[in-house]
């Protein structure tokens, strides 16, 4: 319960807020310093904190973008809240593409909550909207919670295309949250296999850091990076060849990899398949997987490297990790 000296406390900030003369900080410093305490006082409890959070999507999403809005959002975002429900919410991606996905406090999915559209990797979902429409079949490789899935089944839906995407995620709990942003969406065109992809068939262990559903990866050294608490798990793992079967009657491909500094591995293990289809390819490149990258020989002699940025495509002779993490690989031929 709040004290009387917390009341004061707040009394004071309101009205140095309100005088100009005494105002030591940014109206919206000032402003994220007030509802701060309240915050806390309706986190203390699971259905207040989720009537109090919903109030505030209510709120929120009916603004506009701006500096205010974007403290207000830090300041719940900031905040440990109990584990809550939420049903799934209809946010845009790329340019107009609608999606129901489910928030979860402590991921990126939470944004959904505060914003009408997704502003994760929005440029990568501008890339793939123009390119998507010459695809016969997508294999996502690292799907995660599915958001990208989900977009890739609106895409194929508007082409009228009921089938030809496969989604691979190893994790349990991401992929339950997969298969029900799927269902929100009434997505019937996706295929899900809760396996990894590495260089060879058979058992591997998975590794997912405590505290960061994004980041579990085949190797613990890059899990143990979030967490030094790494739950381990024994996941099915599928190979190049694998998937070239299951894909055969799709000759046009695109592959997207997200899979945690193991991306050079799955490239190995999928070499057999792109040097005879030479499938598009969305990639991941992270500081420590550049140089390995850049040793793949069958990848340079097939492809032309562009760095998906904001500012658009950005050709590299050389993989070269930037603030923009994913690089689209366009076949020489298609240039």
């Amino acid at each position: 319960m709040a004290t009387r000296g917390n009341w004061l406390s707040w009394m004071a900030s309101f009205l140095r807020l309100l005088d100009p003369s005494k105002r030591i900080m940014r109206p919206s410093e000032a402003l994220q310093g007030l509802i701060a305490p309240i915050h806390k006082v309706m986190a203390s409890s699971a259905w207040l904190a989720k009537i109090y959070l919903l109030l505030w999507s209510n709120l929120l999403r009916r603004l506009p973008g701006s500096r205010v809005k974007n403290r207000l959002v830090h300041s719940l975002e900031m905040i440990s809240w109990p584990a809550i429900a939420f049903k799934p919410i209809a946010v845009v991606v790329g340019k107009d593409t609608q999606l129901y996905i489910t928030p979860h406090h402590g991921e990126f999915d939470f944004a959904a909550l505060f914003h009408r559209r997704l502003l994760y990797e929005k440029e990568v979902f501008y890339v793939l909207e123009k390119y998507v429409p010459y695809i016969d079949g997508i294999i996502e490789i690292g799907a995660n919670v599915g958001v990208y899935t989900t977009f890739f089944s609106k895409l194929f839906s508007k082409l009228g295309r009921l089938d030809g995407i496969f989604a691979f995620e190893p994790s349990s709990e991401a992929f339950s949250r997969l298969r029900g942003n799927l269902r929100a969406n009434k997505a019937e065109n996706v295929h899900t296999f809760q396996c990894a992809v590495g260089e060879r068939h058979g058992f591997m262990p998975f590794y997912e850091p405590e505290g960061h559903l994004t980041n579990g990866s085949l190797r613990p050294d890059f899990a143990s990076i979030f967490s030094p608490i790494l739950q381990v798990k024994l996941a099915l793992v599928l190979d190049g060849q694998d998937l070239a079967q299951l894909t055969a009657a799709y000759p046009k491909l695109l592959i997207k990899i997200d899979v945690e500094g193991s991306e050079s591995a799955v490239l190995c293990s999928l070499r057999q398949l792109i040097e005879t289809r030479t499938p598009t390819l969305v990639l991941e490149v992270l500081p420590d997987q550049a140089a390995h990258l850049n040793k793949l020989d069958f990848i340079h002699a097939h492809y032309m490297l562009f760095n998906i940025t904001t500012h658009g495509l950005v050709r590299y002779e050389q993989f070269v990790a930037t603030s923009f993490r994913d690089y689209l690989l366009l076949p020489t031929l298609k240039i």
